[in-house]
């Protein structure tokens, strides 16, 4: 934890370097990024991500459970043949192992 900290600091003083107003994005705002990037209360705004679908900042996530391979060169198999195939937009069922 303490290398994710140390690397939240350096990116603060390269962002405060360039001394220019800046926008935070944040998953994990109670992390304490607020406190090293030394953000202003009166700039602080949160905006959920259904929210963020719902005024079409972002697209919606969509969830597809897929069984777990025995092994990860199956896994990576899959998951290469699953990404080429939404890639190419192709609407046929997904190979699966």
């Amino acid at each position: 934890m303490k290398g994710i900290v140390n690397l939240r600091r350096a990116w603060a003083r390269v962002v405060r370097g360039f001394a220019v107003p800046t926008v935070l994005f944040s998953a994990t705002p109670f992390r304490g990024d607020l406190k090293i990037f030394d953000v202003d209360d009166d700039h602080i705004h949160f905006l959920g991500f259904t929210d963020a679908v719902d005024q079409h900042l972002i697209r919606g996530v969509e969830i597809d459970e897929q069984p777990l391979p025995l092994s990860h060169e199956d896994y990576a198999l899959d998951l290469v043949a699953r990404v080429d195939a939404l890639v190419a937009g192709d609407d046929s069922p997904l190979p699966t192992r």
